[in-house]
């Protein structure tokens, strides 16, 4: 008979424990509610398994977990502002790289374009200069030599 009152006075006394917690919890989430950034906390009771004795009917209450609670609006606009700022950086990125190919006098397309068509308007101002001829076939072989080096690439530089 004495194991069932211990028993019982255990199934009591985990449910004060756990009743303790809770206002805790709930003072801790009056007292920060006006602090920014603060987060509000759950607590998650678990039933444990029921006993083994007849005479006891359920079991212990134990705290499962303590949960912060987010708004998942404030949570939202922060991943689409994440998603956003990670979006621009990698246009920002892919901007610098073709600046880079496109303007740099070693590797770029600016120079050669630039002597391609200043050929190309020589050309057409006097078609039978033999000079002009092999100026603008040189500048367009280093042209498409230029462009197929860059469509090679496979890593391109950061």
């Amino acid at each position: 008979m004495g194991a069932g009152i211990s028993t019982i006075n255990n199934l009591g006394l985990a449910g004060m424990q756990t009743a303790q917690t809770g206002m805790a919890n709930v003072a801790t989430n009056v007292s920060g509610a006006a602090v920014d950034g603060f987060t509000r906390r759950q607590i998650h009771p678990l039933m444990t398994s029921a006993s083994t004795n007849p005479l006891v009917q359920g079991g212990t209450v134990i705290i499962d977990s303590v949960v912060r609670s987010y708004s998942a609006l404030i949570n939202t606009q922060f991943l689409a502002n994440h998603a956003k700022v990670r979006e621009s950086e990698v246009v920002t990125n892919a901007g610098q790289i073709m600046d880079r190919l496109l303007v740099d006098e070693a590797t770029g397309l600016t120079e050669v374009f630039n002597s391609f068509f200043t050929s190309a308007s020589d050309l057409s101002a006097d078609p039978a200069s033999g000079t002009a001829r092999t100026a603008f076939a040189t500048n367009a072989v280093e042209l498409t030599d230029r462009i197929r080096n860059l469509a090679s690439l496979n890593h391109l530089p950061a």
